[in-house]
């Protein structure tokens, strides 16, 4: 069977293991049952590509290769193989010994090279360039990642700008076009973070808000004119009344008293320095002494200037 580190496909028979297996199917006429294969391939004829012992005539390779799948998931990647390196993996099994030619009906063969294998060739040579590229980013992520880096730290910041920008509207093109599919992939996503063990899903959380917390840091000036520029469109009294809401929220209330019991030296540091915090102290003190010592004579002068108006 095929290693569980390697990046590539490296004999005839790890094609068909690869297929096999990601079917998942019970037993080969299981898996043949539902396979374009079964068109050329009898069961016994797959046990022995499997096996390594058989392979194909140069006469009829090309056909088997427009009945396989393009992309080929194996050990967390996922692969194009490509017409040349199918023919090359089936002439090198076929130069081994203890290989036999399997018997595949040549006008049969012919039928599906010009009805499927064709197309296929067609499409690969449209977007070689595109499934190559795919292929490179599989077998080494973390060159493609920093090569990704070093490209986008040479645009200039107006470049970035636009380049983010339409990426933003490309994936709003492509969620509006296929709401299907994103329904599906983010049910797939919820189903792996289920699988994940709390150690791992701890770490997940962790490395998600040191990233959030990076890129708060990195676009801070960014964030804030978005945000004016959000809450300008807002209506006044809206606002108004969903910041009040916010403010008499137990949560809010929670996180405040948080944040000074965190914070309190410098919030009583940076309170003592600053001169409006005289101006303030000094109207608490004067509304203090009105209600408990001047408001009431004067309510009280005023009370009876009043009595005396009235008689």
């Amino acid at each position: 069977m095929i290693n569980n580190k390697k990046k590539n496909i490296e004999t005839l028979a790890e094609v068909f293991q690869i297929c096999y297996n990601n079917s998942k199917a019970s037993s080969i006429d299981a898996f043949l049952k539902g396979n374009d294969l079964s068109k050329l391939l009898t069961s016994s004829d797959l046990q022995r590509l499997i096996d390594g012992k058989a392979c194909f005539s140069k006469e009829t390779v090309m056909a088997v290769y427009g009945l396989l799948p393009l992309k080929f998931r194996f050990n967390g990647i996922e692969l194009n193989l490509f017409p040349q390196a199918f023919y090359r993996l089936n002439h090198r099994t076929g130069k081994q010994d203890d290989v036999a030619v399997i018997n595949i009906s040549l006008s049969r063969a012919d039928a599906i090279y010009q009805e499927q294998t064709n197309k296929k060739l067609k499409f690969i040579k449209e977007n070689m360039n595109h499934l190559r590229h795919e292929n490179e980013k599989a077998k080494n992520p973390q060159s493609f990642i920093d090569a990704c880096r070093r490209y986008y730290d040479k645009l200039s910041e107006q470049e970035k700008k636009r380049r983010n920008e339409n990426r933003k509207l490309q994936m709003k093109q492509y969620r509006e076009a296929h709401p299907e599919s994103i329904k599906i992939n983010n049910q797939k996503a919820k189903e792996r973070l289920a699988k994940l063990s709390e150690i791992e899903k701890l770490n997940k959380t962790i490395q998600n808000r040191l990233r959030c917390k990076k890129y708060r840091e990195t676009h801070k000036e960014e964030i804030a004119a978005r945000n004016k520029l959000y809450l300008a469109k807002l209506d006044p009294e809206i606002l108004r009344q969903r910041q009040r809401k916010y403010n008499q929220s137990e949560k809010r209330k929670e996180s405040a008293k948080a944040y000074y019991e965190a914070h309190k030296q410098d919030i009583i540091l940076k309170a003592k320095n600053n001169p409006q915090t005289k101006i303030n102290q000094h109207r608490y003190k004067a509304k203090i002494r009105f209600q408990k010592r001047t408001g009431t004579k004067i309510l009280s002068l005023l009370q009876a200037l009043a009595e005396a108006k009235s008689r």
